[in-house]
């Protein structure tokens, strides 16, 4: 159940992304890289991989979801992996490889060049794309579901995932890592007993 959780989750914010990128004038995104994967968007100390349910499964995802600040070892089959190394360009219009610790820090990294361009171009420049192209409460049925029109929208979004994912001011019981943690423990607990 609580992975079941964290899965309907993601797919709120799979939502929320898709409603950041449509309320700037960008197109909904749902392909996905078959895996294993490497691709230049993940830092180089993130490996996505797929790997069945177990111990290295779960610390894994420990270490994805982990709060920013909190000191958490990958999954040990994948810490001895070759990390590939990618040169920053800051240059041009097209996304570019960026370092982030956390997915905390990678979606604050988001909010600040949000707040950026809207202080640059400002709100009615920026935020040019349709609602109508966006994902509503009114057919997901979640409460949560953002409609971004503007720079308080967007940072609501982005807390959105944040505090569900990793957890907002140490309040992580209850996001995605404390519930990764309490299912880490109870599998790990099951194995002693076994």
């Amino acid at each position: 159940r609580a992975l079941t959780a964290v899965a309907v989750q993601e797919m709120l914010h799979l939502a929320l992304v898709n409603n950041l990128l449509s309320a700037v004038g960008g197109s909904p995104s749902f392909d996905r890289p078959n895996f294993p994967q490497r691709s230049k968007y993940f830092p180089s100390a993130v490996q996505m991989v797929l790997l069945p349910f177990g111990e290295d499964a779960l610390r894994h995802a420990l270490f994805l979801e982990r709060p920013e600040g909190m000191k958490v070892e990958d999954a040990e089959a994948l810490m001895n992996a070759p990390a590939e190394k990618m040169i920053m360009q800051l240059e041009g219009m097209m996304p570019s490889h960026q370092e982030y610790s956390t997915i905390g820090h990678l979606y604050r990294g988001i909010e600040q060049g949000i707040r950026e361009l809207a202080n640059k171009y400002g709100e009615r420049d920026l935020f040019v794309g349709s609602r109508k192209a966006q994902a509503t409460k009114e057919f997901f049925g979640w409460d949560k579901l953002v409609t971004v029109s503007d720079v308080s929208s967007a940072t609501a979004a982005i807390e959105e995932i944040i505090v569900e994912g990793e957890g907002a001011s140490g309040d992580w019981k209850k996001a995605h890592f404390g519930r990764f943690l309490a299912v880490y423990d109870e599998y790990r607990r099951m194995k002693e007993n076994d």
